[in-house]
């Protein structure tokens, strides 16, 4: 592995660090993960660690993404489902399919180093990694064919690959087709563009759909960077992240390819002294690299590191073509890129001749002079121990360690035993390398979360503004851009998310052009009458409650970020929802277990250790294709295994039942653990609680 002085300095700053911690604290080293090999279930075999990304699935049907993915659990889903081929991914992600594509190679072990979300022992794939299972003797489908270009359709031809980014569309106006993007072909696009009136009609990330009468005159054309095919139609191709394909009736004009190679992003950036750049490294929504969002317009790379600098940051990194997220460690286990560069494609908002990260990826850059043996004698990653999973390694990165003074000397208190430290997830630094106060969503003009009335609407000034502490403006949108709800739909305050799972579980695809507006009408037309907006492009929906332990913040000016699609509009925060509904929104009520008045002659027993391959109670009821249950209670669970002759059963993770023998049971070794554990909402039953994440709620016949 090739060190720079940058990680050279942070090792020998940390192993100091472990000396002065010493009588504070306990270091302790995370479980190693390991494959399973073989499986825990019947047939199957382990393949082997294999490459995976976005534009090439190596297996195609994504089946389960979450905290309950293990290794046998992905299987379990797969085989019920007829698949031959189970993957799993990133911790947290299962992947099905009848084939492997043939663009997927094998990779060291090694590579597939990341814990399962269920099992912390079992190894889950890694970034773009994917540990592959498969089932002995089964006859694999043969492989599609060949995605290809498609040259056109209905008068429209194809114009060429173009880029895109989220600050400034090539093409202005998103309209999915009515069968939505989940379901898009360049067919259906083409016909939505045309229908709408535009000559213009372009396909991106599979599923995004475009149009206009004229094309941004910088977008460059790069044929090799529109390679996802379109969800709707796997043998063509519907553009890539940050790149459409274009098609035109041949009334507007078009850039040149010689104008537009010249406009490609160089990535290259005049930074502040000390700063340099750290490469191309993974994200994800759910588990941020970097934990702080700063709202900036027309990014760039300058920008994104001047505005981290000032908030007293060491690490800034953009993504995305227009995000930027500062922070003074790495954390949730990302690192570097598996496949380097290739995912860091998107032009910078503000400037297009740099690179802003990609869908996933981050550019990060780090300042080399905050990281000094002094500002660490106290700390070693965050005001966690090291043991703290949330913190990559120090091998991940080089920037794990880039720590301000002030952050050391808040570990230093905590070491000490004072109770005044504040976690650093919970709030940015208030220390300043430049003086001045955290640029970090601090509105002074903050656009409402709450839509005015009609009357309202009219004396409001032509526009709103929302500005950091160096008074550079961040947004600005027009009064006009206040939505007016639909009729019987009302703001139901800022609310914190969920402890254990989604306040609101029904998420939706995150958007970059995500409003109140277009959220509100995402969850209503699949029949949920709440939705909440969170982290500026993201939706989530829900039938009736806030779930999962989700309470009403302290104040709705906790919601403070900008939605991603209208700067006059407030969707959220880190962690917090802007909640709306056609009724009020309140907590779910404290789910309970089923102990008495239940059917036939069933008896409460005890909640239980269970796992996957292993069941204390046999598997779902006979003639059930999987172990998923939409109506799930304990007298639905009970009276199914009673039906079918079994005298012991029980309910898990909500939504599952299983049947089988008491004796068998007996045998299971499993361990009673106290009622808390079973928990989770019955799917048929919201007061009820159905078990929990490898807990079963345990029934026997009398």
């Amino acid at each position: 592995m090739r060190y720079t002085f940058f990680q050279d300095v942070v090792v020998s700053s940390i192993a100091c660090s472990f000396f002065s911690l010493s009588t504070a604290r306990t270091i302790e080293k995370r479980a190693a993960v390991s494959t399973l090999d073989p499986p825990g279930i019947a047939g199957w075999l382990y393949k082997g660690c294999y490459s995976d990304s976005d534009a090439s699935r190596t297996l195609k049907t994504g089946a389960h993404f979450g905290d309950d993915v293990d290794v046998n659990s992905c299987i379990n889903i797969c085989s019920g489902q007829s698949y031959v081929f189970a993957g799993v991914e990133y911790s947290g992600q299962c992947f099905c399919g009848s084939y492997m594509s043939d663009a997927a190679t094998k990779k060291s072990e090694s590579d597939c180093n990341m814990a399962c979300t269920k099992n912390a022992t079992q190894a889950c794939g890694g970034g773009g990694r994917i540990n592959i299972y498969y089932l002995d003797g089964a006859t694999p489908a043969p492989q599609p064919s060949k995605p290809v270009t498609n040259p056109g359709v209905d008068s429209y031809s194809y114009a060429g690959c173009y880029s895109d980014d989220v600050g400034s569309r090539a093409l202005a106006n998103r309209i999915d087709p009515p069968s939505g993007g989940d379901a898009l072909t360049v067919a259906k696009c083409v016909d939505t563009c045309k229908t709408a009136g535009y000559s213009m009609a372009g396909v991106e990330y599979s599923g995004e759909c475009y149009c206009d009468n004229k094309i941004k005159s910088e977008a460059f054309s790069d044929d090799s960077k529109c390679n996802m095919v379109c969800h709707g139609n796997s043998s063509e191709f519907c553009g890539g992240p940050g790149a459409l394909n274009v098609y035109t009736n041949g009334t507007v004009a078009l850039p040149s390819a010689s104008s537009s190679a010249s406009s490609a992003p160089s990535a290259s950036a005049s930074l502040l002294a000390g700063w340099s750049p750290q490469g191309c490294y993974t994200d994800d929504v759910g588990k941020r690299a970097l934990s702080y969002a700063i709202q900036i317009s027309s990014t760039t790379v300058e920008k994104c590191v001047n505005e981290c600098s000032a908030a007293g940051y060491a690490i800034a990194g953009v993504e995305y073509g227009g995000e930027c997220f500062c922070d003074n460690v790495l954390r949730n286990s990302q690192g570097p890129a598996p496949d380097g560069s290739v995912g860091c494609n998107m032009a910078c908002a503000g400037n297009s001749a740099e690179i802003c990260g990609g869908p996933n990826r981050l550019n990060v850059y780090s300042n080399k002079s905050l990281v000094a043996s002094s500002s660490l004698s106290s700390t070693v990653a965050s005001s966690t121990s090291m043991a703290d999973s949330s913190v990559s390694s120090v091998t991940s990165s080089s920037i794990l360690s880039a720590v301000t003074s002030s952050t050391s000397s808040s570990l230093a208190s905590e070491a000490s035993g004072s109770s005044s430290s504040t976690p650093v997830s919970s709030s940015p630094p208030s220390t300043s390398a430049s003086g001045s106060s955290s640029s970090i969503l601090e509105p002074s003009s903050a656009p409402s979360a709450v839509p005015p009335s009609s009357s309202a609407l009219d004396s409001l000034s032509s526009s709103m503004s929302l500005s950091v502490s160096s008074s550079s403006t961040i947004a600005s949108a027009s009064a006009s851009a206040v939505p007016i709800l639909p009729s019987g739909w009302s703001y139901g305050g800022c609310w914190n998310e969920g402890t254990s799972g989604r306040a609101l579980p029904n998420g939706q695809p995150d958007s970059p052009t995500n409003t109140i507006e277009s959220c509100i009408a995402a969850c209503s037309s699949l029949g949920y009458a709440l939705a909440g907006l969170e982290y500026s492009s993201q939706c989530y929906c829900s039938s009736e409650y806030i779930e999962n332990g989700g309470t009403l913040a302290s104040s709705d000016s906790a919601c403070a970020m900008i939605c991603s699609g209208s700067a006059a509009e407030i969707c959220g925060g880190p962690g917090l929802l802007s909640v709306y509904g056609s009724m009020t929104p309140v907590p779910a009520p404290v789910p309970v277990i089923k102990k008495t008045g239940l059917p036939q002659t069933w008896l409460w027993k005890g909640c239980y250790t269970d796992e996957d391959g292993n069941r204390d109670v046999g598997e779902p009821p006979i003639g059930v294709k999987n172990e998923y249950f939409t109506e799930n209670s304990a007298e639905y669970c009970l009276d199914q295994c009673f039906q079918q002759g079994h005298d012991a059963g029980g309910t898990e993770y909500g939504k599952q039942c299983f049947c089988g023998a008491a004796s068998s049971f007996a045998g299971a070794k499993a361990t009673l653990l106290g009622d808390e554990k079973c928990n989770m909402l019955c799917t048929g039953n919201a007061s009820q609680a159905c078990g929990g994440p490898g807990t079963l709620a345990y029934y026997v016949l009398q």
